[in-house]
């Protein structure tokens, strides 16, 4: 690939389920032949930075022009996922990358390049933070009013996987925390809280549900447009990581964007975003949506802090770990709710009222 600035590696290489050296030795050929066959040989490379999953990320240079390869390797990624909702957010008006080139057997892709401004990027640059939340309140809005959201043949934000969630949670964090793992009957129990807490949120198909909506995984295309009504325009803002999107209850992407496990966010930002979003929405319906945002923080939080320890002592990533207090905290507020109770008594009989944060 002529003279690269950096070696494209083959995802699995810093992953869960390394690859041995033939198998790695294969994938590059296929990446390599798969970026020369759409014209891109010549180009510049350099990986981006990974994250907790097994898809990786490298930008392609070539003279005046850039776009990523996105590496999916299955069975652990789906790029089919990815290109299906892709194109359905396109249709309800989210930016979402352009696809150039696809390679659906070994989980190539060569999509549009939103450029470096993320929305984490931005904000430690010291860009107005309310306008970066009002932006991803006003597109997550367009997700979830627009008629087509739910009209997708995607997986439901079903029972199952709820309680997979929050198993990490029962099965890593919990045993990281007293040393010693739950009872079988226990485990059971610990499912049986969760099923009756969250039985009314289960049917819900509301929107499509991204999943993981938060400043990492948002885009300015253009940081200099001016802002309208406090926000910058939806098409200006890029979303990406949707490719495990669902169908089901909207209260999930509002906790992502809101409670995000990897910063703080000031309150008064939080409760104007909120507002922002409760624009025009009846007050029974805020509570109704209120409500199943505690639900589902509580579930998220668990699933995050579960995953987190996963990282940590499965496979050695330990940076995760500094976000734990805040996730923790979160965790402890959501399950404050009354439908919560039997759920946080459990937690509290295992782990303590502090739900562990004195022993991380």
């Amino acid at each position: 690939m002529g003279a690269p600035k950096c070696t494209v590696q083959a995802s699995q290489q810093n992953n869960f389920s390394p690859m041995d050296d033939m198998d790695k030795t294969k994938r590059m050929e296929a990446i390599t032949s798969f970026v020369a066959t759409n014209g891109w040989s010549n180009a510049d490379i350099c990986p981006l930075p990974v994250d907790a999953s097994t898809r990786s990320y490298t930008r392609l240079s070539l003279d005046d022009k850039t776009c990523l390869l996105m590496d999916a390797p299955p069975p652990q990624e789906s790029l089919t996922n990815f290109i299906i909702i892709d194109e359905h957010l396109a249709k309800i008006g989210l930016r979402t990358p352009k696809i150039f080139a696809r390679d659906l057997v070994h989980g190539f892709a060569l999509i549009e390049d939103f450029g470096r401004h993320t929305f984490t990027q931005l904000l430690k640059a010291g860009f107005d933070e309310q306008a970066l939340y009002f932006t991803a309140i006003d597109a997550l809005k367009q997700l979830h009013t627009h008629p087509l959201s739910p009209q997708i043949a995607a997986p439901k934000q079903d029972m199952q996987l709820f309680l997979t969630g929050v198993g990490v949670f029962a099965d890593y964090y919990m045993p990281f925390i007293t040393g010693q793992t739950l009872s079988p009957k226990s485990r059971i129990d610990y499912d049986d809280l969760w099923r009756d807490a969250l039985l009314g949120i289960e049917s819900r198909t509301e929107t499509l549900v991204l999943r993981d909506y938060h400043v990492d995984n948002l885009m300015l295309l253009d940081p200099t447009l001016p802002l309208v009504s406090g926000a910058s325009p939806i098409n200006n803002c890029g979303v990406l990581d949707f490719q495990d999107s669902v169908i089901g209850c909207k209260a999930y992407d509002l906790i992502s964007i809101l409670e995000d496990a990897r910063r703080d966010i000031p309150k008064p930002i939080v409760e104007a975003s909120l507002q922002r979003y409760f624009d025009g929405v009846s007050k029974a319906e805020q509570a109704a949506i209120c409500n199943d945002m505690a639900l589902m923080a509580a579930q998220r939080h668990c699933r995050i802090a579960g995953v987190f320890v996963r990282l940590t002592v499965r496979d050695g990533r330990t940076s995760y770990m500094q976000h734990m207090p805040r996730v923790v905290r979160y965790l402890s507020k959501a399950l404050h709710n009354p439908q919560l109770s039997r759920v946080r008594d459990f937690i509290i009989s295992h782990l303590g009222n502090d739900l562990g944060a004195s022993r991380l």
